[in-house]
């Protein structure tokens, strides 16, 4: 038996005659007969009293019409479920990062003033991921780089570094900080995993920069608190230095060396794997991005 052949069922049951059936079922009154003679027969047993066109139904087909309402009802509410669950993933924007997010925080709240079914999910994960695949995201965010190499990425913006110093610290009273100024002190990294550390400390080891000791916090708020209470210095982007300017016991001081920033890029899903609102997203942060993604 069929769903079909339960929904005509019901209808035969409820109007009690296969011309009004057929015709509420916007089908023929021989089609109706047949589905509903199929049924039967499946059942091994008569579900109405004929007489004529008109039905009437039997002791049997009364107590398969409440079951057949009962279970056609569960059916349309999951089905109404999953049409729910559709509609939501439909409008969930779903983004990659490796390292900090930009300017893009800002467009997507001016998208969402637009679209206000938007969601967003965002997946910091991308460092830990042997091989990041952008058919699981609608946008990328990286820096650049061999790893993401194979992906058609775009210049997005670049992430500078600053020294985070206790503000009791004879590095607060100037106004930079060299290379040859960074060894020998004590830092504090955020550290996520075994092998997931902040881009900072690989710039110093790039640089061979002497090290004294090396913290790991797993939190930016545990990072500036050490950095506040003088355990050590810290490397904070230009992204975060808002939270630690707003602790009177730090200073931050620019670096003089193009090594402490890295280019981040900025890479788009294929436009015919996105859904509507999605391939809408793309196209408003490419405007404000001032960049035009050719679709491959």
């Amino acid at each position: 038996m069929t769903i079909t052949q339960l929904r005509y069922f019901i209808v035969a049951a409820q109007t009690e005659n296969l011309l009004k059936a057929a015709a509420a079922l916007y089908i023929s009154q021989s089609s109706l007969s047949k589905n509903i003679a199929s049924l039967e027969k499946e059942l091994g047993v008569d579900l109405f009293d004929r007489n004529g066109k008109s039905l009437r139904l039997n002791e049997a087909g009364g107590q398969f019409l409440a079951s057949c309402q009962k279970m056609l009802g569960e059916f349309d509410n999951v089905l109404e479920g999953l049409k729910r669950s559709e509609q939501k993933n439909s409008a969930r924007v779903r983004i990659g990062v490796e390292g900090e997010i930009g300017p893009l925080l800002s467009w997507m709240a001016d998208f969402q003033a637009l679209h206000p079914e938007t969601a967003y999910e965002i997946d910091s994960s991308l460092s830990r991921q042997t091989h990041p695949d952008i058919n699981e995201y609608d946008v990328m965010v990286y820096p650049e780089g061999r790893r993401y190499s194979k992906f058609r990425g775009y210049p997005y913006f670049v992430e500078q570094f600053l020294l985070a110093v206790p503000a009791e610290d004879m590095l607060a009273r100037q106004k930079t900080v060299s290379i040859r100024e960074l060894g020998e002190r004590d830092y504090v990294f955020i550290r996520r995993g075994e092998e997931e550390i902040e881009h900072p400390h690989k710039i110093c080891r790039a640089l061979m920069v002497e090290l004294r000791s090396e913290h790991f916090v797993d939190r930016e708020s545990l990072k500036r608190s050490m950095i506040a209470e003088g355990i050590a210095l810290g490397f904070v982007s230009g992204e975060n230095a808002p939270l630690y300017l707003a602790d009177g016991r730090i200073r931050l001081l620019p670096l003089i060396s193009s090594s402490f920033s890295r280019q981040m890029m900025i890479c788009f899903k294929r436009k015919k794997h996105l859904t509507p609102l999605a391939e809408a997203f793309c196209a408003y942060v490419s405007g404000r991005a001032a960049i035009r993604p050719a679709d491959a």
